[in-house]
């Protein structure tokens, strides 16, 4: 939390903003403190029965899927949470604006998610050791060929990011928007329509940008296994710089659109 109150005070918006955007942090995770406990004991009876049922390592892929669909769940219900429920008369009156309390959201659903991951990995690896579903030093050269590849990583890592900004701007753009158009409190259906709409439309004209600039960057990685039931797959990783401009400036502009309905549209 020391860092991020420096990157914020220094890089952003002042100390005194900065400090009420830390608070405003701390107070999300605190009331996701239920989520979080839930996860790590989840986690922990993975790692202590799981490994009994070798046969049905598959379980492990639905709990992974299982924590990171409450992960995007916890994401939206806390967003709208700020839009619908008493939360807003707290969270807009506060002395910050609009613009630092919806950064500060995608801090929070960034850092949220990446506790998911590390969780989910941290549980992988240990479920793997007690039971010896894989050799560990396969590990070892797992990290070896990572490492070898440092600038594959950064950039698989960067569209990751940027992917993972994109989505959430959008479930941000869809739940905004169904509070802008509709009186009615019932506004889920159409907050999903307006996201899979979003996402359906980003991603033809990703795909037709593709399509037309079709120069990529490609770097090779590599695909094993590491046990009888552990397999690793490092695919060949397509960088395309026109796709990435793009889902750049996509990012940007739904930043700026919900931010202007949170400005003029929404009545909070």
């Amino acid at each position: 939390m020391k860092f991020i109150e420096i990157f914020l005070n220094k890089k952003f918006i002042g100390k005194k903003g900065g400090n009420i955007m830390l608070k405003l942090l701390k107070y999300n995770f605190k009331d996701s403190m239920k989520i979080i406990c839930g996860i790590l004991i989840a986690s922990l009876l993975n790692v202590l029965f799981l490994g009994h049922f070798k046969s049905y390592i598959y379980l492990f892929h639905i709990f992974i899927s299982f924590t990171m669909i409450i992960g995007i769940l916890k994401i939206l219900g806390s967003y709208e949470n700020d839009l619908y429920h008493k939360e807003a008369n707290l969270i807009f009156t506060l002395p910050i604006s609009k613009k630092n309390i919806l950064f500060s959201r995608l801090i929070y659903s960034f850092l949220l998610m990446l506790f998911v991951i590390i969780i989910n990995l941290i549980c992988f690896f240990f479920l793997g050791y007690i039971y010896k579903l894989y050799d560990p030093l396969h590990i070892f050269k797992v990290f070896n060929v990572i490492t070898s590849r440092p600038i594959a990583i950064i950039i698989l890592i960067l569209l990751l990011v940027i992917k993972y900004f994109e989505l959430t701007l959008i479930m941000y753009f869809g739940i905004t928007l169904s509070k802008v158009i509709s009186k009615n409190k019932k506004r889920g259906v159409l907050s999903l329509i307006f996201i899979v709409v979003s996402c359906y439309l980003i991603n033809f004209l990703d795909n037709s940008i593709k399509s037309i600039f079709t120069k990529n960057i490609g770097y090779n990685m590599r695909s094993f296994n590491i046990g009888e039931y552990m397999y690793i797959d490092l695919p060949y990783i397509r960088l395309n710089i026109a796709s990435v401009i793009f889902n750049i400036i996509i990012c940007i502009m739904l930043f700026y659109i919900i931010l202007y309905m949170l400005k003029k549209k929404v009545n909070l």
